[in-house]
């Protein structure tokens, strides 16, 4: 499987599969629904649609998945260790990378559009290095390497103000103090201001902690038993 887009429903479904208590990097309370008929036609509507892609078959009062869509679907789920990478870009807006590791397995999620969810299995750790690359390159910089200067954190934080409010000579003023030569003064305000205005993205790293509840509406209503080992 190189990778498969569900519907909001349909990714519930799968959650409920591996009793997930939680997705990493999504808010619970406005991915499940409080109430629980909402919940409850939710989830039923999840069951239809995979019936209908061949995905998963009823033996009995048994819900069985596809083996390989479950398999990933444990690992979003229940993973060992989860990567939240958020990339803002002005003009494109906020993107979310989301990554399960949960040995053998590595999973990608994004979402394609609000209520859609695209799981990718990636190969192997060096596969997921090269994806963080991908998705936050690392820029290359003019480096100034004799420049050395020590400045305090509110000084730092002042001129780093000063710097995006385009109060240049400010900023230079409060760099030049910091030991930075005024080729280092005028450079470092430049960098801060630039900063700003290409990009700002964080990357989190969260080791999982299992033994939580899974995440449900307020009385948990469960369509049926599920085979919770890879069954075809």
């Amino acid at each position: 499987m190189t990778g498969l887009t569900l519907e909001r429903s349909e990714f519930l479904v799968l959650m409920d599969a591996v009793k997930a208590p939680a997705v990493v990097g999504l808010d619970t309370a406005s991915l499940v629904p409080t109430n629980q008929e909402q919940h409850k036609a939710l989830v039923l509507e999840g069951l239809e649609k995979l019936k209908q892609r061949g995905l998963l078959r009823v033996d009995g009062d048994v819900n069985v998945l596809d083996a390989r869509l479950l398999a990933l679907a444990a690992a979003v789920g229940r993973p060992d260790v989860a990567v939240i990478t958020r990339k803002d870009t002005p003009g494109l807006g906020s993107q979310l990378f989301l990554h399960y590791l949960a040995p053998p397995l590595i999973v990608e999620q994004t979402l394609p559009s609000e209520r859609q969810h695209r799981l990718v299995p990636l190969e192997d750790m060096p596969t997921l290095i090269e994806r963080l690359l991908a998705i936050l390159p690392v820029q290359e910089s003019r480096a100034l390497p004799n420049e050395h200067g020590v400045m305090p954190m509110d000084v730092f934080l002042a001129m780093k103000a000063q710097a995006e409010s385009g109060d240049r000579v400010g900023a230079q003023s409060l760099a030049r103090q910091s030991g930075l030569s005024a080729t280092g003064a005028d450079s470092l305000p430049r960098c801060q201001a630039a900063s700003d205005r290409v990009s700002e993205s964080t990357v989190t790293i969260r080791r999982v902690v299992s033994g939580a509840k899974p995440m449900r509406a307020k009385k948990r209503w469960r369509s049926a038993s599920w085979v919770t080992a890879a069954t075809t």
